[in-house]
């Protein structure tokens, strides 16, 4: 190969391959370690590499472009031989040799440092770079791979894709830095195709719930809307339908569910506008009829089982199973919105329940299933003894009805609890609350006729009393006001003043809600009235009980 061709190669090379060079023939040592012949090489190929330090003197160019400090045989020969002829001449001479020599040895290690800090830097570099290349070649692998799914008609999906699912679909894609084949393709086609189903099917889902979600928000308005009108119509009205009941209704979840690309907020609110009072009227009418089967069954054979209304009979009292050893007696617009009867949707039973979970957290829809908690037994001895109860108070039990029984004026003593200085007297729901907290355990065969109706005068002064009682109001000032039960006027919710306020701020936006207007006290329950022997009159703690309103002295 002529001359001038090789030196245009030699000038490329880096300086550690000139060095390799020089050491594969005898003729590339002669050239390349000739200082006359080819120093403008090595000081060209040191110049090339950017950061490179130059070798210091006496260190030639080829010595410098080793990268080390250490001696190759001919060199360590030329020190000892310098170091043999330092010996024979003067002290002087040796002196001087040594400073020559640790002068050369420190610049030879300040070379290395720099020599070390600059291969650090350049094997960084380098290594950047690779990385950087393999990157583009991922990318660029990647890029493929997104055009052939838009060909398979992915795009849309592919336009929708967050985050982590690109990043799935990135490891899916890409294993390795090398640009996309055909074989490449078809091999990963398969895996690819499955995880854009799965996150279209995601997307979907996601959608879906954002769409009940948004709904479910008209439908509040809507309902709550009509709630409110049907409580303030009349004091009496109790909406025992909720939201999620609504949402329950087929005709209502039809349109919660409906995904037809015409459907608008407004075409949704103009659905609700129309069918919601119709569907919780069938509502309250399916779940009158469930409740009334129960208690025709509570009934047995008698007169009242054949009462075209059954529920409206004052021996309609529903217990639960669950909570039944408070005595607590239901009518059955409470039964519909006790908690034992409500459950909270599941996720697992499908994506419309798990939709209304995420919408109305923490509210129970009524499931006729859990009527169970509503036992029969129990009922069929409420309803005995409740008869027993109605009987002393002068009415028929099979006919008479609970508007009827609240405008009774008869009041009960109980004949077992009842002493000779001190009777309590009872409005007739009192009497059977009192049987069930404290004489169940007697059964209703063992033991009966033990309420006796007290004269008219007794009853009078009690029933006075009770309307005194019932007029007492909490002053909204007062902190014990914030314990009062109280009804949401917008969705007929129960609970104490201090909760209602925070649903109706929470669920209804209301900052400021207002008595009367937003929610209202529930009618508080008569408090049974002692009567007390005249003998107690000198006595301090029933004198303040008479004084309070809650008894009175009588002769009995």
């Amino acid at each position: 190969m002529p001359l001038d061709v090789l030196l245009e190669i030699f000038a490329l090379l880096h300086p550690r391959d000139l060095l390799c060079l020089a050491r594969t023939t005898r003729d590339f040592r002669a050239f390349l370690m000739s200082r006359e012949r080819s120093i403008f090489l090595w000081r060209t190929a040191r110049k090339a590499i950017k950061g490179l330090p130059e070798p210091p003197p006496p260190l030639s160019e080829p010595a410098g472009g080793r990268y080390e400090t250490g001696y190759h045989k001919a060199e360590i020969d030329e020190i000892l031989r310098l170091w043999k002829n330092a010996q024979k001449a003067r002290t002087a001479t040796k002196k001087e040799f040594v400073k020559q020599r640790y002068t050369f040895v420190s610049e030879c290690f300040k070379l290395a440092k720099q020599l070390a800090k600059w291969e650090e830097g350049a094997v960084q570099k380098e290594r950047a770079h690779k990385q950087a290349t393999k990157e583009a070649l991922k990318e660029e692998h990647f890029a493929d791979v997104l055009v052939k799914l838009r060909d398979e008609g992915w795009d849309d999906e592919l336009t929708k894709m967050g985050e982590q699912a690109r990043e799935r679909l990135f490891e899916l894609a890409v294993t390795r830095a090398a640009k996309l084949t055909q074989k490449g393709w078809d091999t990963m086609r398969a895996s690819l195709i499955e995880h854009m189903e799965s996150v279209r099917a995601q997307r979907l889902h996601r959608e879906y719930l954002a769409m009940i979600k948004a709904r479910v928000r008209l439908l509040k308005r809507v309902f709550y809307t009509y709630a409110r009108r049907e409580v303030k119509r009349s004091k009496n009205v109790i909406v025992c339908a909720t939201v999620i009941d609504c949402a329950y209704i087929p005709e209502i979840r039809a349109i919660l569910e409906d995904e037809s690309p015409g459907c608008t907020e407004e075409s949704i609110m103009a659905q609700f506008v129309d069918t919601v009072p119709a569907s919780v009227a069938k509502w309250n009418k399916d779940r009158k009829a469930d409740l009334a089967a129960l208690a025709v069954k509570a009934f047995g054979d008698s007169d009242a089982a054949r009462a075209p209304q059954p529920l409206d009979l004052a021996v309609a009292l529903f217990r639960c199973q669950r909570c039944s050893n408070d005595g607590i007696t239901l009518r059955y617009s409470d039964m519909l919105k006790h908690a034992c009867v409500r459950y909270l949707p599941s996720p697992s039973k499908g994506r419309f329940h798990e939709a209304l979970e995420l919408a109305l957290r923490n509210e129970g829809a009524l499931n006729p299933k859990e009527y169970r908690n509503v036992n029969t037994s129990l009922m069929q001895q409420g309803v005995r003894w409740a008869h027993d109860i109605i009987e002393a108070c002068g009415h028929d039990p099979d006919r008479v009805t609970f508007e009827e029984m609240e405008a009774c004026e008869a009041r009960l003593r109980c004949c077992i609890c009842a002493t000779l200085s001190i009777q309590k007297l009872y409005s007739w729901q009192l009497a059977i609350e009192r049987t069930l907290q404290h004489h169940r355990t007697f059964g209703a065969e063992q033991l009966t006729g033990f309420w006796e109706r007290v004269p008219e005068e007794y009853a009078a002064t009690a029933r006075s009393l009770e309307s005194a009682l019932e007029g007492k109001t909490v002053p909204e000032t007062e902190a014990r006001f914030e314990f009062e039960d109280a009804m949401c006027m917008r969705c007929c919710h129960y609970s104490i003043v201090k909760w209602i306020k925070m649903h109706l701020k929470d669920e209804h936006g209301m900052q400021k809600p207002q008595l009367d207007n937003d929610y209202r006290l529930r009618k508080k329950s008569r408090k049974e009235i002692t009567m007390y022997a005249e003998l107690y009159s000198k006595i301090p703690s029933k004198e303040a009980a008479v004084t309070n309103g809650e008894a009175f002295f009588a002769s009995f």
